[in-house]
């Protein structure tokens, strides 16, 4: 018997017990020798956003935006309560790969590392239906998506490494890191075992760009520990997946003075011990990296 497990647009999870002979009898051949993906029935067509590793927001000032323009240095104001001059009286840190160097203008260590995540698209064929879901494999430790007749595929290397020396530049926007197809070949030597006609397609481009990883790979939500008008909503490492729960969330949290209902595992202050270390950081944001797909009680264990 194997497991079968499918995500559709409207992030619902389908999950199915299948039989060898079962396996066979789908549309798309997948060789069940340990475990795969597909639902039993039929989902609709999985969207993606285009692949881009997107410049920080731009940062109001009440009066007007500048992008590309930092804002203030408030880091040596000396108060619970930072003079932000803003129409809301408040800000919300979402800056993605560069949560820790923003955090640090507002005088915060925000615990999030930017490491280099990598995928794979293939070359288009004929065979790949439009129907087909998103797929992962937490076995093989490796995802595939239907991308306009391809696939993309990747998955969670054992050995990523940081985006950068130091800290994500401000400077970096629209742009990709070089490829390092060694570090992505297993995963796609996994993916064509486990989807056969993987086997038949070429590599159309490889994908590489940073990623926020906290140290326990669950992002940080919540009012920022001693400042009273900032709040933090970073290291989403599936930000798309989760941006309209947690945008949610934090505005109740914002207009009602407490959560919807209790996140202590999202905890902002639980990385304060840590959260200054950039060398520790991001070897626990890559030990979490690597574990993404991981059972929980034996990832959290190795992350102890």
């Amino acid at each position: 018997e194997h497991t079968i497990t499918a995500k559709a647009p409207d992030h619902e999870t389908f999950t199915k017990h299948l039989t060898a002979p079962e396996g066979a009898a789908l549309s798309v051949d997948v060789s069940l020798t340990r475990s795969a993906g597909k639902p039993a029935t039929p989902v609709p067509p999985v969207t993606k956003p285009a692949p881009t590793s997107a410049s920080p927001a731009p940062i109001s000032s009440g009066t007007a935006d500048h992008v590309n323009e930092p804002p203030p240095d408030l880091s040596t104001q000396r108060s619970n309560t930072l003079p932000i001059v803003t129409t809301a009286g408040a800000v919300v840190l979402a800056a993605g790969v560069w949560g820790r160097p923003v955090g640090r203008m507002f005088g915060i260590d925000v615990a999030v590392a930017a490491l280099e995540h990598q995928y794979a698209v293939t070359e288009k064929s004929g065979k790949i239906e439009r129907d087909l879901p998103a797929l992962r494999d937490p076995d093989l430790n490796f995802y595939l998506k239907p991308e306009v007749g391809a696939f993309a595929i990747g998955g969670w290397e054992p050995a990523t490494i940081p985006a950068c020396a130091g800290d994500m530049p401000n400077t970096f926007g629209r742009e990709l890191l070089p490829n390092q197809l060694d570090r992505l070949a297993p995963i796609l030597e996994a993916a064509t075992g486990r989807i056969p006609i993987v086997g038949e397609l070429g590599l159309r481009t490889i994908i590489n760009g940073p990623i926020p990883v906290t140290p326990d790979g669950e992002p940080i939500l919540g009012p920022a520990p001693g400042v009273a008008n900032v709040w933090l909503a970073a290291g989403f490492t599936s930000g798309i997946a989760a941006s309209g729960g947690a945008g949610r969330v934090l505005a109740d949290w914002m207009t009602s003075g407490r959560p919807t209902f209790p996140m202590p595992s999202l905890d902002p202050g639980r990385f304060e011990a840590i959260a200054g270390d950039l060398q520790l950081l991001n070897s626990k944001a890559n030990a979490a990296y690597a574990g993404y797909y991981a059972l929980s009680g034996a990832h959290q264990k190795s992350l102890a």
